[in-house]
């Protein structure tokens, strides 16, 4: 669990800390590596967490929740991404309508962020997801219906938090929490955004 939170959290970070750039003859130029390496990892943990800590034996109450609750519908969507990590960067939308620029800021100043960009990427629909990763024999058909159904074009930060939520909630024991008994790695801090979603038990902020 606290993999997940730590990576949820480098998630969340690379959409500020990356080389996106507005050239003037192309527009924006959304660099998603940073964001494609952070998300693999949270992957492998929402896998672990799915399948080894809840479902290691077959635990039918777990798969019957995890089937009607619409953040466990994010979890079973994800066993299609994790299936497709090596195509990471083809089913992530850099969603380039939507991004926000670094202020202005004055020479006394200092953006604490390696970027001049925060992006907004979200999560591609499944008939545009490669052809491999759309057939893929290892995942359940489940897996591609909660996927189109609670991760498709949705922000990728979204699906992250809603798979810590869903954890959470099945067991608030194994959640990684501070002195003051909040979860570790949130919320996020307050940038550029009024009303973003900064914890994974909100829906914004």
């Amino acid at each position: 669990m606290l993999a997940l939170q730590r990576q949820v959290r480098a998630s969340w970070l690379a959409t500020l800390e990356n080389d996106t750039t507005l050239c003037r003859e192309h527009g924006l130029e959304v660099d998603l590596e940073p964001l494609g390496v952070e998300v693999a990892f949270a992957l492998v943990a929402v896998r672990v967490l799915d399948l080894v800590v809840f479902d290691g034996g077959n635990d039918r109450a777990y798969q019957a929740h995890r089937a009607t609750c619409p953040h466990g519908g994010a979890v079973d969507g994800m066993t299609l991404l994790r299936n497709a990590e090596i195509h990471l960067p083809e089913v992530i939308d850099p969603e380039i309508a939507r991004a926000v620029s670094v202020p202005i800021l004055r020479e006394d100043e200092r953006w604490p962020f390696n970027g001049r960009f925060r992006i907004f990427p979200t999560w591609r629909p499944l008939v545009d997801l490669p052809e491999t990763v759309q057939r893929s024999p290892q995942t359940a058909e489940r897996c591609k219906v909660s996927y189109q159904t609670h991760l498709a074009g949705a922000l990728v930060l979204d699906g992250l938090l809603d798979a810590v939520r869903f954890f959470y909630e099945c067991d608030p024991s194994l959640a990684m929490t501070d002195d003051k008994g909040e979860l570790l790695h949130f919320p996020f801090p307050p940038v550029l955004v009024d009303g973003d979603r900064r914890h994974p038990l909100s829906t914004a902020s």
